[in-house]
């Protein structure tokens, strides 16, 4: 009996993480920098691309990471690249 109440604990908890990012819409900017952080850039070569400063890059994701959920570059990657394979845009 235990187990499913932790497991039905768990599911909700995850439920609820997923209703979060739905409604946490990343801007225009923050699309572009997870684009490219998907693609393995750096800070330096996205702020190069962008036409910014790597330390605004760093902000952008330090943005980024809570509207998708994640803790880190590596997450918010696979959640660009995930969401990008279905066709859908990487703004959740």
């Amino acid at each position: 009996m235990e187990d499913s109440v932790v497991l039905l604990l768990e599911l909700i908890r995850h439920q609820s993480e997923q209703s979060s990012r739905r409604n946490h819409q990343l801007t225009a900017r923050e699309r572009e920098v997870l684009f490219w952080i998907a693609r393995g850039k750096s800070n330096a070569q996205i702020g190069t691309i962008l036409t910014i400063a790597a330390s605004t890059v760093g902000k952008h994701l330090e943005r980024i990471y809570p509207k998708l959920g994640v803790e880190n570059r590596t997450a918010a990657s696979s959640f660009g690249l995930e969401h990008e394979r279905f066709g859908e845009p990487a703004r959740n």
